[in-house]
């Protein structure tokens, strides 16, 4: 009995550990943020012209992989704010907000949505979508640039970990700003 235990656990400790390790990063099609689950901290704050700022703080998850992405919104009690669902095949996204009075911020959210499918998606090469404006000394973006509606948007990566996967990313535009730490990743 304790033979098949010691076995059992030890398929179970390989099984999970293959989620959790990233091997070779061109399997991943040199994305920046490859296909995985992340958890994130948001710090989120609104430009309200013509002198106002209303800052909001929430944590999320996102689920990535080749056909999907998929964003969950959590409030500070660990209630689902809102979830947004992209089918990367058909440019489908629809959004669910399980808060009333955030019905009215629907547009907002998508828009802000449609800045931070950029970084999901971003190559560590320049390309269509996202410009590399500036890298660290082993060639991973630390500065990307791209624009969303004719507005441009600087998206700031740092702490880059062993697995070459940033853990802070920042973005600025003229109507919102927003620091996001990468708490944990499976990939």
């Amino acid at each position: 009995m304790i033979k098949n235990l010691v076995a059992a656990l030890a398929v179970l400790l390989c099984g999970c550990s293959s989620l959790k390790v990233r091997t070779n990063p061109q399997s991943f099609n040199d994305r920046v943020f490859p296909p995985g689950k992340y958890r994130h901290q948001i710090d989120l704050t609104a430009i309200i012209p013509p002198n106002s700022e209303k800052s909001f703080r929430f944590s999320g998850a996102l689920r990535m992989d080749e056909s999907e992405i998929n964003v969950v919104a959590l409030s500070y009690f660990g209630t689902t704010l809102f979830k947004i669902k992209e089918n990367l095949k058909t440019g489908e996204v629809s959004t669910e907000l399980y808060m009333e009075q955030m019905k009215p911020f629907e547009p907002k959210i998508r828009a802000y949505y449609s800045v931070l499918r950029l970084v999901f998606l971003a190559k560590t090469q320049s390309d269509s979508q996202l410009v590399v404006k500036a890298r660290d000394s082993s060639g991973l973006p630390l500065e990307l640039e791209g624009q969303v509606n004719a507005e441009t948007f600087i998206f700031n990566l740092s702490g880059y970990d062993k697995n070459k996967i940033p853990n802070k990313l920042k973005i600025q535009s003229p109507r919102f700003r927003a620091d996001v730490s990468v708490e944990g990743y499976e990939l």
